[in-house]
């Protein structure tokens, strides 16, 4: 595929651009063109029909190269959901809790650290380890799952909980009638 054809080199560079960030006026700077007219320049050009053939086509490749399927996506934000983070710390003689060193980590919950803040204070360093947000992960597999769909919107999920077996089976039991 001729990305462009029939574009100059500087609109083509504006619709290459113009997909990373989707602002036009920042898109035209980017391309060459001048600060002082880039906002109507890029206006004007997303509205070119040349350009915005190029930017489906370059949508196009870019939806190719970075395709991820409904498993792959499943599968991360159930790693996420399902990490065990208190992995990533060992209790030591005294009963202080310390982080280990990123190599001891599997890397399935390094993936998952957003930011280590390390403060020395009198009593040695302390250790602020942020991970990825699980009820965040949560939501998105839901959504991604479809079940906030319309059809479950006004349902509420039903959690049984039982104390024994025998008060199970007659719940149960009647909950067939």
């Amino acid at each position: 595929m001729i990305l462009g054809v029939g574009l100059t080199d500087k609109k083509k560079r504006f619709a290459e651009r113009y997909v990373l960030h989707y602002e036009a006026k920042r898109a035209a700077v980017e391309a060459g063109y001048s600060e002082k007219t880039a906002a109507q320049i890029g206006y004007d050009l997303k509205k070119d029909q040349g350009i915005i053939e190029c930017i489906k086509e370059l949508e196009e490749e870019r939806k190719q190269r970075t395709t991820v399927d409904y498993a792959f996506l499943s599968d991360k934000f159930l790693e996420i959901t399902n990490a065990d983070y208190t992995t990533c710390f060992d209790r030591g003689e005294n009963g202080k809790l310390t982080f280990k060193s990123l190599e001891a980590i599997p890397e399935h919950l390094r993936k998952n650290i957003v930011e280590i803040h390390i403060v020395d204070n009198a009593h040695g360093q302390n250790v602020k380890v942020k991970f990825t947000d699980k009820m965040s992960a949560y939501d998105k597999l839901c959504r991604h799952l479809k079940y906030y769909g319309e059809e479950t919107q006004n349902e509420k999920p039903t959690i049984n909980i039982y104390t024994d077996p025998e008060t199970a089976s007659l719940i149960e039991d009647s909950d067939d009638d």
